[in-house]
């Protein structure tokens, strides 16, 4: 009899104590507003021309194969950022080819932003919701990060 009267005196259990109904009533709506389902973003649905384009240095003909067809999603206003020369020339001449050409012609409308702060600038006005980026592939590798944080 005296080892149960000892252990009655330790207990590891605490004591119990009053809870504030105010802090209770905290708990209760902040789990409840954690249940709560997020809204689902509205992405991409398919429809017409809610594809817009940003071409950022292109400076190899991959960057203009997206845009050797007309796809309904894909918006015909596209921004094109880069520094001025051969390869940004070169690529307004294949798009150019795709408006002109006589069986499935393609109506782009580039608008073009040439300078040496072109990646800066696209950074600032956002104006499209799809990059495309194809160019050399050693300054790209910067770019591809740059875009992905912005």
């Amino acid at each position: 009899m005296k080892n149960i009267a000892a252990i009655k005196k330790v207990s590891f259990l605490p004591k119990p104590k009053t809870i504030d109904l105010r802090y209770l009533l905290f708990l209760l709506l902040l789990t409840m507003s954690a249940c709560q389902p997020y809204p689902k973003s509205p992405g991409f649905t398919g429809a017409d021309g809610e594809i817009k384009l940003i071409t950022v240095a292109p400076g190899h003909f991959h960057a203009a194969l997206l845009q050797k067809s007309a796809l309904k999603q894909l918006n015909n206003h596209v921004q094109v950022y880069a520094p001025k020369g051969a390869e940004l020339n070169a690529h307004l001449s294949l798009i150019k080819s795709y408006n002109t050409r006589s069986e499935n012609p393609t109506s782009w409308n580039e608008e073009v932003y040439e300078g040496d702060d072109f990646f800066e600038k696209m950074l600032r006005e956002k104006k499209g919701n799809v990059v495309v980026l194809a160019g050399n592939q050693q300054a790209q590798d910067k770019l591809y990060l740059a875009v992905c944080g912005a």
